[in-house]
């Protein structure tokens, strides 16, 4: 069975749903930013930033050739990522740093094989009975969770609809990023009378598993 293993740099670079988008599109061929920002109808800024993070996770690059135009291309790993869409069944996903479960990874990944099922049919289409999940080996999936230590949230981390990042995802990788029990456990940013992110509640929002 392949393996693609994930830093924590790659898995927040693929919790947007724009920045999967942007992977997508460079898996047909290089774009300039102005090419992504009409292909997305987003604008150059909005682009930009959000192909830098997707750079400094190391998926995409910049290719700076000496030309006028400069084209943005996948690297290697963003490839394999993305062959994942293509034999999802065969695929283990491991995450290298502060670990989280197979359900976030789902959250995450689950634009990708859809969009690779929808433009290859029925056979590429992952093995789930819910909208947004992929196949994963059930053993190798309990041994995930058994295994699994870190700073994780509370909450359901909801994918972003629009251009920008959601604010589940914002405040999720503040669990995410949490280094020790102690940090985690005073994490607090969610108010769950008013259902909004950003206020306190005297509730802490990550768990140190």
């Amino acid at each position: 069975m392949n393996q693609i293993l994930l830093s924590k740099n790659e898995f927040k670079a693929l919790s947007s749903e724009t920045r999967t988008e942007i992977l997508k599109i460079l898996d047909e061929r290089n774009y300039t930013l102005s090419e992504l920002s009409k292909k997305t109808n987003m604008s150059a800024p909005t682009i930009k930033q959000h192909a830098k993070i997707l750079v400094d996770s190391g998926l995409i690059e910049l290719k700076d050739e000496g030309r006028k135009w400069k084209y943005y291309e996948l690297t290697k790993k963003g490839k394999e990522i993305l062959s994942t869409g293509t034999n999802p069944t065969n695929v283990l996903l491991i995450l290298s740093t502060t670990i989280i479960g197979i359900a976030a990874i789902a959250v995450i990944l689950s634009g990708l094989f859809l969009q690779n099922s929808a433009m290859l049919g029925n056979s590429a289409a992952p093995i789930a009975d819910t909208e947004k999940s992929f196949a994963v080996d059930e053993t190798l999936q309990k041994a995930a969770i058994t295994a699994t230590k870190g700073c994780t949230p509370l909450f359901t981390v909801e994918a972003s609809k629009d251009t920008g990042i959601s604010a589940s995802e914002y405040y999720a990788a503040n669990c995410f990023e949490s280094e020790t029990k102690e940090n985690c456990e005073q994490q607090d940013f969610y108010n769950a009378t008013t259902a909004s992110f950003g206020e306190k509640d005297g509730i802490i929002d990550c768990k140190w598993q």
